[in-house]
């Protein structure tokens, strides 16, 4: 799992960049619950959302790169997954009363590029016409493939046809940057976990964070719709 480490080493940049990483990483972590439990609105929820999104940015960047270098499939899918939540999560304040503009709709077709390639690697996969790999780490590609690719289509098709609903963006919001955050989890859980569970069951830390996280969002917009009564749509507003 850490065999990336000592070449690390033999590059400055690339020990930089892993310092710049880390540093984001844990930040984002910490920060990130917050916004969780600060009132919604407040300078509290709103600064601390604010450097959140930010540090997310800077890991995501950072972790970029160093997939340039030393490139991890399923890596790659959970940075675009916590990139692309952060993101339109944190670009859905500015399209409250405004259509989507170049940067969103080039962030979304980026997005479902990435998650059909994903799918159809793991599809490629478990049909063996492409690398050798577990079933369950084929069936992960396609199964994360699938959510971004998801969410890339349901957005494209906001952009076309913007909600109308009272409040829509609130959950949405809330959707995304939890998102954000489960992913954020994942590949942290993946990088320090995983290396001391039997290989048969290495694929547990990928989605345990996903399982917990979204029952945990299930519950937190059953309690927004419920104190806000019809002023927030349903989370399927496409």
């Amino acid at each position: 799992m850490f065999d990336w480490i000592a070449p690390v080493f033999q590059d400055s940049w690339a020990f930089y960049t892993v310092i710049l990483h880390v540093a984001a990483s844990v930040s984002a972590i910490v920060v990130g619950t917050i916004p969780m439990f600060a009132r919604k609105g407040s300078k509290l929820h709103n600064r601390s959302g604010l450097f959140y999104f930010w540090a997310m940015m800077v890991t995501c960047v950072s972790g970029g790169l160093l997939l340039l270098k030393f490139f991890n499939f399923f890596l790659a899918i959970i940075t675009l997954l916590s990139f692309y939540a952060a993101f339109s999560g944190y670009r859905v304040m500015y399209r409250k009363h405004k259509p989507a503009q170049l940067i969103d709709w080039a962030a979304a077709v980026v997005n479902l590029v990435g998650g059909i390639s994903f799918a159809g690697w793991g599809i490629g996969s478990l049909a063996g016409l492409l690398t050798e790999m577990p079933a369950a780490f084929a069936a992960l590609g396609i199964v994360f493939g699938y959510l971004l690719t998801q969410d890339s289509y349901k957005d494209l098709k906001s952009f076309l046809n913007p909600p109308t609903a009272k409040n829509w963006w609130l959950i949405y919001h809330l959707e995304r940057m939890l998102g954000s955050y489960i992913a954020l989890m994942t590949a942290f859980s993946v990088q320090t976990v995983s290396q001391y569970l039997p290989p048969n069951w290495a694929w547990t830390v990928w989605v345990a964070p996903g399982i917990i996280g979204t029952i945990v969002i299930a519950r937190w917009i059953r309690v927004y719709k419920t104190s806000n009564n019809s002023e927030i749509a349903d989370p399927s507003y496409v």
